[in-house]
């Protein structure tokens, strides 16, 4: 039996169905990219009308910056506050790369659709703009603090960190949960890459 529509939610449900709405789209936004999927989509996708689903969105984009919000915030409390909380910068570096990597290979699909920013208005741009550069100030400044003791080569801080980035959010593109590589050793290894790239030789 197919799933009936619902053109009128619930009030009591609206939380839970919301994140349910934002989970569909950001699937479809992965599947088909953000400017090719359609609200009718997205609608189908849950089961609900057109006018129900504007019950709970005003639009695509509004969609689209909940889901990086959301991201960011999962990023802010998995990775930057625990980050900021710690005094010695070698366990600093070791728990972005290891918290960031887990995060990354565990929402697969709602941190890839970083690459859709363009679909953003410039308003809901430039909030994810700055709050990516505080976490790239975080990890720039943590490498400048390890450059500082000498435990890292005289590398550029910025180039470190850019390329750490690149290394993070690349992982969800090509890790396969259920494959040969456990996440614990994806990240083990991962490590391992970004240490025998920067640390100095002991």
């Amino acid at each position: 039996m197919k799933t009936p529509l619902h053109p009128e939610p619930a009030v009591s449900d609206d939380k839970g169905r919301k994140i349910e709405i934002l989970r569909a789209a950001a699937q479809l936004f992965h599947q088909k990219g953000f400017h090719a999927t359609s609200m009718s989509d997205i609608s189908k996708a849950v089961s609900l009308t057109k006018p129900g689903l504007y019950h709970y969105v005003e639009s695509k984009e509004e969609m689209l910056f909940a889901i990086m919000d959301h991201a960011m915030n999962l990023l802010q409390e998995t990775v930057i506050i625990p980050a900021q909380a710690m005094s010695d910068p070698e366990q600093c570096l070791d728990l972005i790369i290891e918290m960031h990597a887990a995060l990354v290979m565990k929402d697969r699909v709602i941190t890839i659709l970083t690459d859709e920013m363009a679909g953003l208005n410039p308003e809901h741009f430039e909030l994810l703009i700055q709050r990516k550069q505080e976490y790239f100030r975080l990890l720039r400044g943590t490498l400048e603090q390890l450059q500082a003791t000498g435990k890292i080569r005289s590398l550029n801080p910025t180039v470190m960190a850019f390329s750490i980035f690149g290394i993070l959010l690349w992982l969800p593109r090509w890790f396969v949960p259920g494959g040969d590589l456990t996440r614990d050793e994806v990240i083990h290894q991962v490590k391992q890459v970004i240490y025998g790239g920067i640390m100095q030789p002991s």
